[in-house]
């Protein structure tokens, strides 16, 4: 099924009017997008981190709560809906522990945490000729599998 597809029938199953969402995969790679969708389903993720330059006037929407999204498995497939309860803008160093276990990669622990993502910003921001620094800013969010 695809996405509008899946949409549409999240709108019918739950009497939802429609209006904005977006589809989206955690994750750099399918197998990783396919580890990190099955934690959400399995509701061991309830959040996530991503970089604030990605989000902008000529970038993409910064997600907002309320927000709906099709979470997308590894080969592009949705596999579920999630709403959007809480956005935060922090510089990398401030996240904490508990932001870093509700993510629910790994080990769950804050060190776990800024390993793998200091790792992922720094590929990410290399695209953009940009270098990794402990004071990157980066918006949190929380959400809750809703289908």
């Amino acid at each position: 099924m695809g996405v509008d597809e899946f949409w549409a029938a999240f709108c019918a199953a739950t009497r939802h009017s429609g209006g904005y969402y977006e589809a989206t995969a955690f994750g750099d790679d399918a197998a990783l997008q396919d580890e990190l969708c099955e934690l959400v389903l399995r509701g061991v993720k309830r959040a996530t981190t991503s970089p604030a330059f990605w989000y902008g006037e000529d970038r993409a929407r910064a997600p907002k709560p309320g927000d709906l999204s099709i979470m997308l498995d590894g080969t592009g497939e949705p596999r579920g809906v999630f709403e959007t309860t809480a956005v935060f803008e922090a510089p990398f160093h401030a996240v904490d522990a508990q932001f870093a276990a509700d993510e629910g990669e790994g080990d769950g622990s804050l060190a776990y945490w800024r390993r793998a993502h200091q790792r992922y910003f720094t590929a990410l921001l290399a695209k953009e000729g940009l270098e990794f620094s402990e004071n990157l800013r980066v918006i949190c969010e929380r959400f809750r599998l809703v289908a």
